[in-house]
C-alpha cells in the first residue's frame, strides 16, 4: 500500500476490508464502529509488525484497524508493516510505503490581485488568481520525487481573514475580497517536519485593471494519450515515471451532443483567468443549430 503525508493529520485508511475480501471472498462484511472490527462475528486487531522498527512514520489503531499520518508522524519509510490478527485463525503483515514531503511550495501565479474594471457589478470584483502546492516526495530507502502537483489534496489557508475567498474544492482558484496583504499556505500543516517549506504573500489592490480580451473554448472531451497499460513500483531502486499528453475535443457528434463553454479572459497585465462565472457575462449562439444554456456557474452549449 503506497501512502503519502503531508505533513498534516490525514483520515485513516481501513485496510481490513480489501484484505478480508481477498481472503474471505466479497460476501464477508466488514462493519467497524467504536469498538472491534466485526468480520462476519470474527474479531479482528491490528498493530505494528516486529519488522517495523518504531512508529514515527504511521499510527495504527489496535481495535479499528485503521491507519494514519498524524501531525507527529515526521519522516517516510519504504517498508512499514502492520500486523493483523484475526484471533484463532491467521495474522499477516501489510506492507505500507509511506511517503513524506521534504519540500513543500506553495506558488500564486498573480500575487497583486488588483480591481477589475467595469464587471456590472454593484461592488468591487477583483482578480482571481490559481495557487499550486507542488512538494518533493522520500523517505527512508525511497528515492525523491520532485515537483508532485497536491493543490487538490490539501486545503489552503489565508494569513487574514477576508482579504481572499479560499478554496475548499481543490481547484486552487482564489479571488479578491477586500484590499490587504496575506500569506497562502497549506492550512495545519507542520512546518517544523519539512526542511523547505515556502509560502506565498499575495496583494489585494484597488489597481484597475482591465480587459484587453477573451477566448471562448468549447470543451466536449479529453483525451489523456502517454499512460503505460503498468508501471513499476515493485523496487524502490526502479520507479517508473510518465509523461502524459492531454488533449481538449470540441466536436459535437450529432443531436443532442453537449459541451462545456469556458471564457477566459486576458487583462491588460498580461495575466489569464477563467471567468465564466462573472455577474453579467452572456454567452450567445451565432447559428440557430445549437442552444446555449447555464446550469448553475457552468456554460452549456447543446445541438
Amino acid at each position: 500500500v503506497n501512502m503519502a503525508v503531508l505533513g498534516q493529520t490525514s483520515s485513516c485508511v481501513q485496510i481490513v476490508s480489501e484484505l478480508v475480501t481477498n481472503i474471505y471472498g466479497a460476501s464477508r462484511t466488514v462493519v467497524t464502529g467504536s469498538g472491534a472490527v466485526q468480520v462476519s462475528g470474527v474479531t479482528l486487531s491490528c498493530g505494528l509488525s516486529n519488522i517495523t522498527r518504531d512508529g514515527t512514520a504511521l499510527f495504527v489503531n489496535t481495535t479499528t484497524c485503521c491507519v494514519s499520518a498524524l501531525s507527529s508522524h515526521t519522516g517516510g519509510r519504504s517498508d512499514v508493516r502492520v500486523k493483523v490478527k484475526v484471533t484463532g485463525m491467521f495474522e499477516t503483515d501489510v506492507k505500507f510505503r509511506v511517503w513524506f514531503p521534504s519540500a513543500v511550495s506553495v506558488t500564486v501565479d498573480d500575487t497583486q490581485l488588483g480591481t477589475v474594471q467595469s464587471v456590472c457589478s454593484a461592488s468591487p470584483t477583483f482578480q482571481k488568481s490559481v495557487v499550486r502546492v507542488l512538494a518533493t516526495f522520500g523517505g527512508d530507502s525511497l528515492p525523491n520525487i520532485a515537483n508532485v502537483d497536491i493543490t487538490n489534496r490539501i486545503d489552503l489557508d489565508s494569513s487574514v481573514a477576508g482579504v481572499l475567498s479560499v478554496p475548499t474544492d481543490g481547484s486552487g482558484i482564489i479571488q479578491g475580497l477586500q484590499t490587504g496583504t496575506t500569506v497562502v499556505s497549506v492550512k495545519n500543516i507542520v512546518a517544523s517536519a519539512i526542511s523547505r517549506y515556502t509560502t506565498s504573500t499575495v496583494s489585494v489592490t484597488t489597481d484597475v485593471v482591465a480587459l484587453s480580451g477573451m477566448d471562448v473554448i468549447v470543451v466536449t472531451s479529453v483525451d489523456l494519450t502517454g499512460v503505460p497499460s503498468s508501471v513499476s513500483s515493485t523496487t524502490t531502486s526502479t520507479f517508473s515515471t510518465f509523461t502524459p499528453t492531454v488533449t481538449l475535443r470540441d466536436k459535437l457528434s450529432g443531436e443532442l451532443s453537449t459541451a462545456t463553454v469556458y471564457v477566459v479572459g486576458n487583462f491588460n497585465d498580461g495575466t489569464r483567468v477563467d471567468v465564466s462565472d462573472w455577474t453579467g457575462l452572456n454567452v450567445t449562439a451565432l447559428t440557430s443549430s445549437v442552444v446555449v444554456s447555464k446550469t448553475g456557474s457552468k456554460w452549456l452549449v447543446t445541438v
